[in-house]
């Protein structure tokens, strides 16, 4: 596969001779995708996201509507913050595992995730991701 600011999603392209190929200054993102090794022109990046779908409850067993969940990256930075619907859950997100070039590897795993919602206690996971995932969250209330 060539990149030209592509991404593939949901597919396994492992097995070729060189699976991607990233030309000068773009970048590839692989999404819930499995492929074996790539060729990185200098100002490219490869991105390996995984998805990440998110449940809260409260201990009654009870969705949660509007409760924050909040994903923190390996140093701290915030990278998603959404609100969970009526049924408790949040959109689909994707998570980067890590992005590569043609010389570094940087992770963005483990990630800290918390749900919060005013008149719970804030519930806190930390997970590395490295596949899909599929977290719930039980708040109890205050």
């Amino acid at each position: 596969v060539l990149s030209n600011d592509s991404k593939i999603i949901n597919s396994d392209i492992s097995g070729a001779v060189t699976d991607i190929a990233v030309e000068k200054d773009n970048n590839f993102t692989v999404l819930n995708s499995n492929y074996s090794n790539h060729s990185i022109r200098p100002g490219a990046f490869i991105y390996r996201q995984w998805y990440v779908d998110v449940l809260v409850r409260d201990n009654l067993g009870n969705n949660l509507t509007n409760a924050n969940v909040s994903f923190y990256n390996n140093v701290g930075n915030l990278i998603i913050s959404v609100l969970t619907n009526s049924s408790g859950n949040i959109i689909r997100q994707n998570v980067t595992e890590y992005s590569v070039n043609g010389t570094a590897r940087y992770y963005q795993t483990n990630y800290t995730i918390n749900a919060s919602k005013d008149g719970y206690i804030t519930g806190t996971q930390s997970l590395n991701f490295t596949t899909n995932a599929n977290l719930t969250f039980i708040l109890t209330s205050v």
